[in-house]
């Protein structure tokens, strides 16, 4: 039985060398986090469960942020068009409020 509190034990028990597991966690790590990122700002839920659940090596993440996610934020759109009518974000949440009452 192994013993946790010495971790030299897990680190002889890998199947490869550790160095390729710190390797494999840069390099996924950012991506899952940008993708996740733009996911949840575009909100796309499915797929934001999907590039969470699934571990794909940053494979699933970098084909996400290059074919399927929006090509701008929601949030980008709506700053676009407020300053195309010179106004800002609140006056035209605002006026968008007024014109439903």
């Amino acid at each position: 039985m192994m013993y946790f509190g010495d971790y030299t034990l897990i680190y002889n028990a890998l199947p490869f060398p550790g160095w390729l597991l710190a390797l494999v966690i840069i390099w996924t790590v950012p991506w899952k986090g940008a993708a996740l990122w733009r996911a949840a700002r575009n909100r796309q839920k499915i797929w934001f469960c999907i590039l969470l659940v699934v571990n794909s090596l940053a494979i699933l993440e970098i084909l996400y942020l290059k074919f399927w996610q929006r090509k701008k934020d929601i949030t980008e759109q709506n700053l676009g068009q407020n300053k195309q009518n010179g106004q800002s974000a609140p006056a035209e949440q605002k006026t968008a409020t007024q014109a439903k009452i």
